[in-house]
């Protein structure tokens, strides 16, 4: 029978025409069909988009040039960079430690190396010091024992003038303070970098310095006394980390600045030891126009000095104290209540017995007031 279907069709032959004939009346086009060869993704993939329509408005399905070039690569944000300035004195155990935990550091977006200044040390620090695989390091030996002063001065003067290391590095964008007894944390330097780098108005910021043996926080930032000169902490204890702490100076036992102003300020005062950061950073501020601040989060730990019975470096808490008063501009009679508790603390030596220690305090009186505050002091010191 003519009009049945086929066995191997379902339709009828006269049904079949039908379809054929509203087929041939439809718009033909010549876009390529998916090639049954390849996985079905890479088919999909492989047809013109836009329901035929390929990108540069035409419908034969072919795409321009620029359609099938790769995008290219977004450049890499430029990290960081940063020099870490190291003096020290006969500690190649406690630089040791730094060093393993500068090591650690979480450097990402950072690139680090260090500048480790080795004062006349009686073994040379190269000998002693084991520098970890993964830090750049360059150890320097200064001709004599210049002080934290004049280990921080060296170290900087060769960052600055791209000496050793530094010259294998554009100049850095900061500048890390760092004690040779320190400890610090992985997060430290991330943490720092952050609030520098969201506050163009600060030109430094410190960490907070904890005591390695009870964890306790004894100072963030520091203040410096109008009544008497005294130098005590801007915060200290338990505080909010979320808030960043307003102080006069950091101590540098960990203080990140910014190269800028290290330039425009020159290097630390000679003044051998104790006193140098205060006076300094006293000094920055007033020279770049801009502030400083302490960081709660980004934590340090350092030895908590009153735990030392102090010797001869009573010559220079002594001698040291009267410049940062100069710099505020504080004045006669605050040099005169500084002067009053420095003679009061030589009475107390003297009380005890200890006139030599008397003398330390009375000697660096006369210095201070005579106006020989730099260099390396009395024997002994």
């Amino acid at each position: 029978m003519t009009g049945a279907p086929s066995p191997i069709c379902p339709f009828s032959p006269v049904e079949r025409a039908c379809f054929a004939r509203v087929a041939y009346s439809l718009p033909m086009t010549s876009a390529p069909l998916p090639d049954p060869s390849l996985p079905r993704s890479n088919a999909i993939r492989d047809r013109s988009p836009l329901n035929g329509q390929s990108p540069n408005g035409s419908r034969n399905g072919t795409y321009p040039a620029s359609a099938l070039e790769a995008k290219p690569a977004k450049p890499r944000r430029k990290k960081i960079r940063v020099a870490g300035v190291i003096p020290c004195y006969n500690r190649p155990q406690d630089v040791n430690l730094l060093l393993k935990d500068l090591s650690r550091l979480d450097l990402r977006g950072i690139d680090l190396w260090v500048v480790l200044v080795d004062n006349a040390s009686s073994t040379p620090l190269a000998q002693t010091v084991q520098v970890p695989a993964n830090l750049r390091v360059e150890i320097f030996r200064a001709p004599s024992n210049t002080g934290g002063a004049g280990g921080f001065n060296t170290a900087m003067a060769r960052v600055l003038a791209g000496e050793g290391l530094s010259g294998q590095f554009d100049p850095p964008d900061f500048m890390w303070m760092l004690d040779s007894d320190v400890r610090i944390t992985r997060r430290c330097l991330q943490r720092l970098l952050r609030v520098l780098k969201k506050n163009p108005d600060l030109f430094a910021a410190g960490s907070a310095l904890h005591d390695q043996l009870t964890r306790q926080v004894y100072e963030i930032g520091g203040k410096l006394s109008e009544v008497n000169g005294f130098f005590y902490p801007a915060a200290r204890g338990d505080v909010d980390r979320r808030f960043l702490v307003k102080c006069d100076y950091l101590a540098a036992c960990s203080a990140l600045v910014r190269r800028e102003a290290i330039e425009a300020t020159g290097l630390m005062p000679d003044i051998f030891i104790h006193g140098d950061d205060v006076e300094w950073f006293l000094r920055m501020a007033q020279t770049t126009g801009k502030k400083m601040v302490g960081v709660p989060s980004a934590i340090a730990f350092h030895p908590l000095w009153v735990r030392k019975f102090q010797t001869w470096v009573r010559y220079y808490t002594t001698r040291n104290a009267y410049a940062p008063i100069d710099t505020m501009g504080f004045g006669g009679l605050t040099r005169f209540r500084r002067a009053i508790v420095d003679t009061e603390r030589a009475l107390a030596q003297t009380m005890m017995g200890l006139d030599e220690l008397a003398e330390l305090h009375i000697e660096g009186l006369t210095h201070a007031a005579e106006g020989k505050t730099k260099g390396y002091g009395p024997a002994g010191g």
